[in-house]
């Protein structure tokens, strides 16, 4: 059976200010806490959803990738590099 994740939440989450100039939806950002309970999938009936929460802004930091980042031949440590 599939479900939609983000069935029931309606509107995705308003996107912080430091992603909004990325994309208009803030991404599924998990703290290390919860790693296990989301990628536990003992439980098929009921997704995680709690999980889904905003991000605190304060804890995001956005940097400039890379060019070669995207291109599936660089798989090399220096795409962490910006240029």
């Amino acid at each position: 059976m599939t479900r939609s994740i983000s069935k029931g939440f309606g509107k995705p989450f308003s996107n912080a200010m430091a992603m909004s100039s990325i994309h208009d939806r803030m991404p599924a950002i998990l703290s290390p806490q919860d790693y296990d309970e989301w990628l536990d999938r003992g439980e098929v009936e009921r997704a995680p959803i709690h999980l889904l929460r905003p991000f605190p802004e304060t804890t995001l930091q956005i940097h400039a990738a890379n060019p070669r980042v995207g291109n599936v031949h660089n798989q090399d440590a220096a795409l962490l590099d910006p240029q």
